[in-house]
């Protein structure tokens, strides 16, 4: 069993929304996967925190955990490593601790220090930079209770910002869905990687289907991630295509379709939310192209793009905005409606 570990509830938000994980009946914190393979735990900030939370998930997780994987934003103390990068960790060095702990990834070239206190100003920062280039505030309690039970480490780290003089703490909060939708993307990355880099589109040579260089990749790509998702080695055996070869369209048109029913397989929460979305605009009385929101459902707007050529336009379009209801808007953004 993979153990992840967060110490914010933002920075596991899409992980827990994406991955089908029930919650401990003993630990709220706690999520696990019915078939046992993946758990995530949600400690907190600080030592003491990640120290008792993550204990305590080990064991009532019965000694089950093979690998411990650290998830979360971080600090940069070295302005050269970019905003949004994700880095894995090399070494995790304790601030005034004399004990460092180093994970398993032997291709990691950053290393981590954990500060005692949230780095508020250039000063404090200063004085760990010459440690490492990057800081946060659980990664070297996670690893010593890794080393003491013996379990394999790694950590991912999201550059949040550069330690500065200015407040930053709700700007951070406010990007929360935003870090945790690139960390679980990579998290997707690296299940790839280790569990079936050498998938193909098994649909490519089937002339019902005709597929662009670009089409071919994405619809790879899915069928790896569903593969891994589902624990299969062939993508028939996860979706029925019966539906798609009986339709009366184009190979092209029909290569479309399947990358849709794809998506709609790998990601049943978003394409839960992307229905609920047209149809709130169809409810409002605009056409898709006129009314158009974040395509990648993260942020919470509306896009309006539409012709005026005369005063009966302006009137109608009054109309329709009166119909929005942005209270519900932000409801579906927020999945509260699934």
């Amino acid at each position: 069993m993979d153990l992840l570990v967060f110490a914010h509830r933002g920075e596991a938000q899409c992980f827990l929304k994406e991955m089908e994980l029930k919650a401990h009946p003993l630990n709220n914190s706690l999520y696990t996967l019915e078939d046992q393979s993946v758990a995530l735990i949600i400690t907190g900030e600080g030592h003491n925190n990640v120290l008792t939370g993550l204990s305590l998930a080990l064991g009532q997780l019965s000694g089950n955990v093979q690998r411990i994987i650290n998830f979360g934003i971080c600090a940069a103390l070295n302005e050269q490593l970019q905003k949004n990068e994700i880095h894995s960790i090399r070494t995790i060095y304790g601030q005034d601790e004399f004990k460092s702990f180093q994970t398993i990834d032997t291709q990691a070239k950053h290393d981590l220090i954990t500060a005692k206190q949230r780095l508020l100003d250039t000063k404090e920062s200063q004085k760990l930079e010459h440690i490492a280039p990057l800081a946060d505030r659980e990664g070297w309690a996670i690893g010593l209770v890794a080393k003491q039970a013996n379990i394999d480490l790694l950590s991912y780290k999201l550059i949040s910002d550069h330690v500065s003089d200015a407040p930053i703490c709700e700007y951070i909060k406010e990007l929360s869905q935003d870090y945790s939708q690139k960390l679980f993307e990579f998290y997707q990355e690296l299940e790839l990687v280790e569990k079936a880099s050498s998938i193909e589109n098994p649909f490519k040579e089937q002339s019902d289907y005709y597929f662009t260089l670009s089409l071919n990749r994405e619809v790879s790509n899915l069928c790896q991630q569903l593969c891994v998702k589902y624990e299969k080695e062939n993508i028939n055996d996860i979706i029925d295509t019966t539906s798609l070869l009986n339709l009366e369209t184009t190979p092209k048109k029909r290569a479309l379709k399947l990358r849709d029913q794809l998506k709609e397989k790998l990601y049943p929460t978003r394409t839960k939310i992307l229905g609920q979305l047209d149809s709130f605009i169809q409810d409002a009385g605009f056409e898709k192209k006129e009314l158009t929101y974040d395509p990648a459902i993260e942020k919470v707007f509306l896009n309006l793009k539409i012709n005026i050529k005369s005063e009966k336009d302006i009137k109608e379009l009054t109309r329709k905005l009166k119909n929005i209801n942005w209270h519900e808007y932000q409801s579906i953004m927020n999945g509260e409606n699934l």
